[in-house]
């Protein structure tokens, strides 16, 4: 049997290839981040910065490139954000987004 070729779609979110790279491959439900370390240690002090009240609840908007990066901003650990985020009916943003496609 051939084998058949790949799409793989990379995004830069920072704008170059030095910096974080969002990966997808094509037919594959699963994301890949390119993060350097740097780039931890922004996302930490990011966190330490940040406007939360005593009930431990953000009091601006604030912009995240992607679910994960959001879900690692609230739990400050390394996490998929299409799994950990959920709806009030439990169901997660990757079930979610599977029925747009539908």
């Amino acid at each position: 049997m051939a084998s058949r070729g790949k799409s793989i779609n990379l995004f830069l979110m920072d704008g170059d290839a030095g910096g974080r790279i969002k990966c997808t491959l094509a037919n594959w439900t699963g994301v890949a981040y390119k993060i350097p370390r740097t780039e931890l240690d922004k996302c930490k002090e990011r966190r330490k910065n940040a406007n939360v009240n005593e009930q431990g609840v953000l009091q601006e908007d604030m912009l995240f490139t992607s679910p994960s990066y959001a879900a690692m901003f609230v739990i400050d650990k390394s996490v998929n954000g299409l799994t950990s985020w959920k709806d009030e009916r439990g169901k997660t943003l990757k079930s979610l987004e599977s029925l747009d496609t539908e």
